[in-house]
C-alpha cells in the first residue's frame, strides 16, 4: 500500500472523528438541554367519569320512634338493624288497643296535613309561574282555589284543629308509661344520637338558617339499651343548594345520588320546596335500600345532572393557543402536538377535560377537531416552541 493511500485512508477517519464529535456536541448543546428542560416531564392522563351536578353537605332525615328500654316488659333479644312487623315488641300492663288506635290516627293526621301542605305548595308554585309569565286569569283561579282549600265551611281540612289534635294524641302516647305499647314496623336501632325530632315532613317547615344550626347541631350518639324504631321505607337528604334552575327543573322526577364519592349510587325523587328560591333548602326523597342508611345523620352528598368521560391531567399541563385551551401531547409517534381540550372542571393540582364523543373529537369554533386521547402522553411544562419536535417515547419519561 502506498503511502498516499494511507494518508487519504487517515484523513479520512479524521474527519469521521471531527464529524462525530460536531454531533454529539450538537447533542448535547442543541438538542439534550430542550429535551431536559422538559424530560421526565411527559404525564399519561388519568381515564374518569367526570358527574355533573351538586356537591354539598345534607341531613337525612328519617321517622324514627324512639322507646325507652326501662319499660320493655320483655327481654329483648333483636340485634341492631333488624326488621320488625307492627307488635313486635310490648311494654306494661294495660291493653294495647288503646295505643294502637292512638297511633293510627296520628298517621292518619299526618298523612292529612302533608296532603294539605303538598296541595298548597302546588298551588303557590303555580301561582308565582303564572305571575312571572303574566297569565293573570290563570292566577286569579289559582286564588280562588287557594281560598277553596283553605275554607273549613265546605268541608276542607282545617289544619289548626288537626295539628291540636295530633299535639294532644302525642303528649298522650307519651304519658303512657306503664301501659302496652305495641312498637310501629320499621328498623330496630339502639344508637339515638339527638336528631329523632327531625321528620321526613321537616324538610318543608326548614329555613336556610335552620339548616345550617342542624347541620352544626353535634351527633351525641347514646349507646344505651333504649333504642328507636324507624321507618325503612321512607327517608329524606334534605341539602342547601341556593339559586340552582337545573335542580327545579328536576323537582317531582328520579335523580342519580351519591353519598360516598360516586362509590355507589341510588335513585330518589328531587323535592324542591315552595320556598326554595328564598331559602335554597332542598331535599332527595329515598324510598329504597334505606337499611344501607338507616344509621347515617348527616354527610356530603352529589347530586347528578350528567356523567361525561373524562380524563384527569395536572392543571400546569394546561395552555392557550390562538385563543383555544389544549395541551401540549405527545402522540404515538413521538410527534408533539397541540391538542384542544373541553374543561369541564379546573382545580389548583388537576383538571377534568372531556375525552370527546367516539371518535375523540370535539367542537372548535364550529369544526370537529381531534382531543387529548387517553394514551397520549402529557406536557408537564408546556412550550409552543416544542410544537412538532420528536421525542422518543419511554426514553426520558
Amino acid at each position: 500500500m502506498s503511502e498516499k493511500t494511507v494518508d487519504k485512508k487517515s484523513r479520512f477517519t479524521s474527519w469521521i472523528v471531527i464529524f462525530s464529535l460536531i454531533y454529539i456536541i450538537f447533542l448535547e448543546i442543541v438538542v439534550k438541554p430542550k429535551i431536559m428542560a422538559v424530560g421526565g416531564k411527559f404525564v399519561t392522563p388519568v381515564e374518569t367519569t367526570y358527574y355533573d351536578g351538586i356537591e354539598t353537605e345534607f341531613v337525612l332525615l328519617k321517622d324514627e320512634t324512639p322507646f325507652n328500654a326501662a319499660s320493655v316488659n320483655e327481654p329483648m333479644h333483636y340485634d341492631e338493624g333488624t326488621r320488625l312487623g307492627f307488635g313486635e315488641i310490648k311494654a306494661g300492663k294495660t291493653t294495647s288497643n288503646e295505643y294502637a288506635l292512638l297511633s293510627k290516627r296520628l298517621q292518619d293526621i299526618n298523612d292529612r296535613i302533608s296532603i294539605y301542605k303538598n296541595q298548597i305548595n302546588d298551588i303557590d308554585k303555580e301561582l308565582r309561574r303564572s305571575i312571572i309569565n303574566g297569565n293573570y286569569s290563570l292566577a286569579v283561579d289559582l286564588v280562588g282555589s287557594f281560598s277553596y282549600q283553605n275554607n273549613e265551611s265546605v268541608g276542607q281540612i282545617n289544619v289548626e284543629d288537626l295539628e291540636k289534635e295530633k299535639a294532644n294524641i302525642t303528649n298522650q302516647i307519651n304519658h303512657m308509661a306503664g301501659e302496652i305499647i305495641w312498637n310501629p314496623p320499621g328498623i330496630i336501632s339502639y344508637t339515638l344520637d339527638g336528631f329523632e325530632d327531625l321528620k321526613n315532613e321537616s324538610l318543608y317547615l326548614t329555613s336556610r338558617d335552620e339548616f345550617k344550626s342542624i347541620l352544626n347541631r353535634p351527633v351525641v350518639k347514646s349507646y344505651s339499651r333504649d333504642f328507636k324504631i324507624i321507618d325503612n321505607f321512607k327517608a329524606t337528604a334534605m341539602f342547601y343548594a341556593p339559586n340552582n334552575g337545573r335542580l327545579k327543573e328536576l323537582d317531582g322526577k328520579y335523580v342519580t345520588y351519591s353519598i360516598d364519592n360516586f362509590n355507589t349510587f341510588g335513585k330518589g325523587i328531587a323535592l324542591v320546596p315552595a320556598d326554595y328560591d328564598k331559602e335554597g333548602v332542598a331535599g332527595i326523597f329515598i324510598n329504597s335500600h334505606i337499611e344501607d342508611i338507616y344509621q347515617m345523620r348527616k354527610g356530603k352528598i352529589n347530586v347528578i345532572f350528567d356523567s361525561v368521560k373524562a380524563l384527569i391531567i395536572p392543571t400546569g399541563s394546561l395552555i392557550k393557543k390562538d385563543g383555544v385551551v389544549g395541551v401540549l401531547a405527545r402522540d404515538v409517534n413521538g410527534i408533539i402536538q397541540f391538542r384542544p381540550v373541553t374543561l369541564l372542571k379546573r382545580e389548583a393540582e388537576k383538571s377534568y377535560v372531556s375525552q370527546g364523543n367516539e371518535k375523540g373529537m370535539i367542537n372548535v369554533n364550529g369544526e370537529d377537531v381531534l382531543t387529548l386521547q387517553y394514551y397520549e402522553d402529557v406536557v408537564l411544562r408546556p412550550d409552543a416552541d416544542m410544537i412538532g419536535q420528536i421525542f422518543i417515547r419511554n426514553e426520558f419519561k
